[in-house]
């Protein structure tokens, strides 16, 4: 059931598409000019991804440094990690020796600032860059939308210049009511996908 003017009623139950692979078929034929902004969209969403997903895990040395730094400095200064861990065992404290033995830390030495800071800027170039990839990468996905939207609507003004007079005095709802509220909803769906990437 329609409303006035051949549109659908508010509240009414979404229609599901009668001609859904022939549509997406035409779709991907226009991205076809694209083909290199996919690319690049493509690669650098990967890229953002694989960035984002390695900084954890090598923030996560920062980590490291700054607990074994802290342990370090809890053992006595002028003995080997061996010597340490045999003196903590003597003392009846095997689960700390265990702990120290299988860290990376020279007793009486505290924090590497130094690493840590390396660390630290090392993760924070991960994230730029990844920042970076996802803004290149929307910025082209964005570029691609609006292209195809406006190749969808040129083609539409086409057809509509070459249907004959007649078309519109014997079919009551014209290409225009039709076409329109379709690449209009293409374009907000795309755009709405473009605003969830931020």
């Amino acid at each position: 059931m329609t409303g006035p003017g051949g549109r659908q009623p508010l509240g009414a139950p979404v229609q599901k598409p009668r001609s859904f692979v022939p549509s997406m078929k035409r779709l991907l034929h226009l991205l076809v000019s694209y083909r290199g902004f996919m690319i690049v969209i493509l690669t650098a969403t990967v890229g953002s991804v694989i960035l984002t997903a390695i900084a954890p895990r090598i923030l996560g040395h920062a980590t490291d440094l700054i607990f074994n730094g802290v342990v370090g400095r809890m053992l006595p200064a002028g003995t080997t990690k061996e010597q340490a861990v045999a003196d903590l065992r003597a003392q009846g404290q095997d689960t700390f020796a265990d702990m120290v033995g299988s860290m990376d830390l020279t007793p009486g030495v505290g924090i590497d600032f130094t690493a840590v800071g390396q660390v630290l800027l090392t993760v924070l170039a991960l994230y730029v860059g990844s920042a970076l990839l996802a803004w290149v990468g929307a910025y082209l996905l964005n570029i691609v939308v609006v292209g195809t939207i406006k190749r969808l609507r040129s083609d539409v003004e086409d057809k509509v210049h070459r249907l004959p007079l007649h078309y519109y005095d014997t079919t009551p709802r014209g290409i225009f009511s039709a076409a329109s509220p379709t690449t209009s909803t293409i374009c907000r769906r795309a755009c709405s996908r473009l605003s969830r990437r931020h």
